[in-house]
């Protein structure tokens, strides 16, 4: 009966990955045959670094780019690099705390 929660448990956590990246973002569905181990991180990196897309003005060539870097690497050429990026990420964060 734990496998069948565990189970659950994530297979509730992939589709609300799935969920976020296509029906919130827009992104085709076939991001995840692209890059399928994008489900392996958190829902909530997911959130931060993908809502900082938006303000990167067609730096972000696909997702993997800015899930897979370090956070240091992320901030450095993504957050610092944008006039309002340190101030938009840090709302992004906030925001994301109080969900």
């Amino acid at each position: 009966m734990h496998s069948l929660r565990s189970f659950l448990k994530r297979s509730d956590l992939i589709e609300a990955k799935v969920n976020y990246v296509v029906k919130e973002l827009g992104y085709p569905l076939s991001t995840f045959v692209v890059f399928p181990s994008c489900l392996v991180f958190t829902l909530q990196r997911m959130k931060l670094r993908l809502g900082m897309v938006p303000y990167l003005k067609g730096k972000v060539k696909a997702i993997s780019s800015v899930l897979v870097c370090s956070d240091q690497h992320f901030v450095t050429h993504y957050v610092n690099r944008h006039p309002d990026g340190p101030k938009h990420w840090e709302d992004l964060k906030k925001q994301l705390l109080c969900e």
